[in-house]
Parts: C-alpha cells; structure tokens; sequence
C-alpha cells in the first residue's frame, strides 16, 4: 500500500472535475452569454441534423432510451443483488453509494441551477435541464462497471472491451440527449463531470478501505486474499 499522502490518480482526478464541475455550474447558474451562445449554437445544428435524417433520429432515440430511469432501475437492483449473492459486500456498498450520491448532488444542482430545457425538442421531456439525467445515470452505470469489472477481470482483452464498451455506452447517451435536443451540451458536460466525481471519489474510498482491512487481516495472521475481494 503506497504511504498515506501519496494520493492515488483517483483522487486526482476527482478533484479536477469537481472543480471543472463547480465552474461549469457557476457560469450556467450566472447565465454566463458566451455560454448559452454556444449551447444554442451548437443544439440548433444538433437539431437540424437529427431532424433531417430520420435513421440518426431513431438511432439516437433507442440509445437514449436504454438510460431510462426504468431501465437502470432494473439494472440497479439486479447489481445489488448479484453482489449480495456473491458476498461481495464492499461492491454492493459501493454500487448503492454511487446511486445515491450520484442522484442526490444532481437533483441538488437541478433545483438550485434551476435552468430551462431547449424548446424545439425532438423527443418527450420535462424539467429542469443542468445536468442531463440521463448522462449522469448512464455515466455512474458505465463507471461503476468499468471500476467493479477491473478488479475481477485478468485478461487485457476483456478488461479493454470493457472499459472501451461501457465509456461508448455512456458517451453516446450523452450524445443523443443534444441530438434529440432534449438538453443543452453543457447539461451533458456537467453530468459527466459529476459523475466522474462520484466515481472515482468512491473508488478511492472503497480501494483505501479494502487496503487498511488486508493490512489489518495480515498483521493478525489472517492473510488479505478474502479482504482484498471486491
């Protein structure tokens, strides 16, 4: 285990995109011009694009729908229970936590932020729009795998086909909520930034814990192949 006050790269990197994230939201709460010019920019070719071919609107419109609520609710509670199945207590602890705390800074940021979706939407929708829902959900789904994947997965192929198929994933979802004009890009940007934050904070935290419990387990002679099991 590296000293204490050596910070591992997670740490790292969610302290950069909270900062990204805290920025970002200051200038969308602040209404900042140069911000919304580029938002409406940037969503008007969005909407053109997806309204005069209608194969990308279908496309986009089955990838945003397998981030629906109903969807990863399922997925949520089958993770839960596969890791409960397997005892794998800190991979549950680790899933509930990414869902809660995930969920409950968005809605925080959406009521305090309180910002207008686009109007000329391409798909059904309502409320507030900063951050995109769907791109935060999908994107704590897609860490969450990528983190839980790499600690039981050996070989490179699997762990690359992993990491590469669950950001694609999460990517493209982000992608088709500015292309069904259903949020601004920033509102994608920033659920990517505070779902990384989630992420890669609880990574940190469930690794650190993991650590202390096998040093603890082998100073007392108990050995840390158990404790080190996600």
């Amino acid at each position: 285990m590296p000293p204490p006050d050596r910070p591992r790269p997670a740490v790292l990197v969610a302290a950069l995109a909270a900062l990204a994230l805290a920025a970002l939201s200051a200038l969308v709460a602040a209404r900042a011009s140069a911000l919304l010019r580029a938002d409406a920019a940037v969503s008007a070719a969005a909407g053109r694009f997806t309204a005069g071919h209608g194969w990308w609107h279908s496309a986009m419109a089955a990838i945003t729908h397998s981030a629906d609520t109903a969807v990863l609710i399922v997925v949520l509670i089958a993770s839960l229970a596969a890791c409960l199945l397997a005892r794998r207590w800190w991979a549950a602890l680790f899933v509930a936590a990414a869902a809660a705390l995930g969920t409950g800074a968005r809605l925080t940021l959406l009521y305090l932020i309180a910002r207008p979706r686009p109007e000329h939407r391409l798909a059904g929708a309502s409320g507030f729009s900063f951050p995109s829902g769907h791109t935060t959900s999908s994107a704590l789904v897609a860490g969450a795998v990528i983190v839980l994947g790499l600690a039981v997965l050996r070989p490179r192929w699997a762990r690359r086909t992993l990491v590469a198929a669950a950001l694609a994933w999460a990517a493209l979802v982000g992608v088709s909520r500015v292309a069904l004009v259903v949020h601004w890009p920033t509102d994608v940007l920033g659920g990517w930034l505070l779902a990384t934050t989630v992420i890669t904070s609880l990574a940190f935290a469930l690794h650190r814990k993991v650590d202390l419990h096998a040093s603890a387990n082998s100073a007392h002679g108990g050995g840390s192949r158990g404790a080190r099991r996600l």
